[in-house]
C-alpha cells in the first residue's frame, strides 16, 4: 500500500529519537489511512500495526518500546555475567527481544500459550537475527496438561488480554510446569535466574509449578499484581506459598511490601484500572541492591 510506504519513511526519519511532538501530529493525520505492518527501529527492531486492539500500536503511536523502563531494570539485574531470563507470557517479544539484544551472553527462553502471539514473535525474531532466544507455544501452569485458551481479538479488549478461558472461541493448548520443562537445565552455569510472569491471572499456578526452581535456584521473579490475578487466586494459598518458601515482595524501588497491603491496594483499585503495578518476588536472603541502584 502506497500510503504505508510513505509512513514507513516518516518512521525512519523520526526513529530512534526524533521530534515526538511533530511525529504525533503526523500520526494523527496518517492514522486514518495506514495499516502496516511497519518496522520500528529502536535499539532493536519490532513490527507494529495500526490496530487499536494490538499492543504494538502503542509503540507506533508513541515511538517508544513497550515497558522499556522495566526492561532496562531487568537488564540491570542481569548484569554482565551469563544469566537465564524466562519470559512467561512473552506475547510478541517486547521483553525477550530487547533483553536478548543487549544481553547476548545470556540465554532467553520465551513461552506463550497463544499461537497468534508466537507467530508474531517469530516475525520479530527474524527482524533481529537473535541466536540466544528459544521459544515455545506453551502455557505455564502448576500441572502438565491441556487447557482452553482464548486469543480471539473479536472477544477481547486487546492483544495483551489473551487468557485461559473456555468459550466458543477457545482452543486447547498444552500447559507445563517450569519444574518439569526445565528439569534438564544446568542452572549452575547461570549467575542469576530471572523469571517474568505475565499470565493474565494465572501467576500463582505458575509459581506453584516452579517450587523446585524456587527452592534450589532462588530466582528473581517479576510480575504484575492485577485484578485478574486476584480474581483467579486463593489469597490464603498465595500467602502460605510465600511463607513456606521464605519469599517476600519488593516494589520496583526495592521497598519490602506486605502481602496484606497488596490485597488492600487491589480492593481499592479504581474501576478503570486493571493492575496495581509491577513487583518482585524473591528469597528473603537476596539483596537486590547488589544488582541495581534504585
Amino acid at each position: 500500500m502506497f500510503i504505508d510506504k510513505i509512513f514507513q519513511n516518516i518512521l525512519n526519519i523520526f526513529l530512534p529519537r526524533g521530534n515526538i511532538f511533530l511525529y504525533k501530529i503526523l500520526f494523527k493525520i496518517f492514522k486514518f489511512f495506514i495499516k502496516g505492518p511497519f518496522i520500528l527501529k529502536f535499539d532493536f527492531y519490532f513490527y507494529a500495526v495500526n490496530n487499536k486492539k494490538d499492543l504494538s500500536r502503542w509503540m507506533l503511536k508513541n515511538l517508544r518500546p513497550w515497558d522499556f523502563d522495566k526492561v532496562l531494570l531487568i537488564n540491570k539485574i542481569i548484569g554482565s555475567k551469563k544469566s537465564l531470563f524466562l519470559d512467561c507470557g512473552c506475547n510478541y517479544g517486547a521483553y525477550s527481544i530487547p533483553i536478548a539484544k543487549i544481553k547476548k551472553k545470556s540465554d532467553i527462553i520465551s513461552f506463550d500459550a497463544s499461537k497468534n502471539a508466537i507467530l508474531r514473535l517469530e516475525e520479530n525474531l527474524e527482524l533481529n537475527n537473535l541466536k540466544n532466544i528459544s521459544y515455545y507455544n506453551l502455557g505455564i501452569s502448576n500441572i502438565n496438561s491441556y487447557e482452553f485458551f482464548n486469543d480471539n481479538l473479536d472477544t477481547l479488549s486487546n492483544s495483551g488480554s489473551y487468557r485461559f478461558e473456555a468459550n466458543d472461541y477457545s482452543y486447547k493448548v498444552k500447559v507445563v510446569t517450569l519444574d518439569h520443562f526445565l528439569k534438564d537445565i544446568n542452572f549452575k552455569k547461570y549467575n542469576k535466574i530471572i523469571i517474568k510472569l505475565d499470565l493474565e491471572g494465572y501467576e500463582l499456578k505458575a509459581l506453584l509449578g516452579l517450587k523446585g526452581i524456587i527452592k534450589k535456584n532462588k530466582p528473581i521473579i517479576f510480575l504484575e499484581f492485577s485484578r485478574m490475578l486476584f480474581k483467579n487466586t486463593n489469597k490464603i494459598l498465595f500467602k502460605n506459598f510465600l511463607d513456606k518458601y521464605d519469599l517476600h515482595i519488593l516494589d520496583l524501588r526495592n521497598n519490602i511490601i506486605d502481602f496484606g497491603d497488596i490485597i488492600k491496594k487491589n480492593q481499592i483499585l479504581d474501576k478503570k484500572q486493571e493492575t496495581i503495578g509491577d513487583y518482585f518476588i524473591l528469597n528473603k536472603n537476596i539483596d537486590l541492591k547488589k544488582y541495581i541502584k534504585i
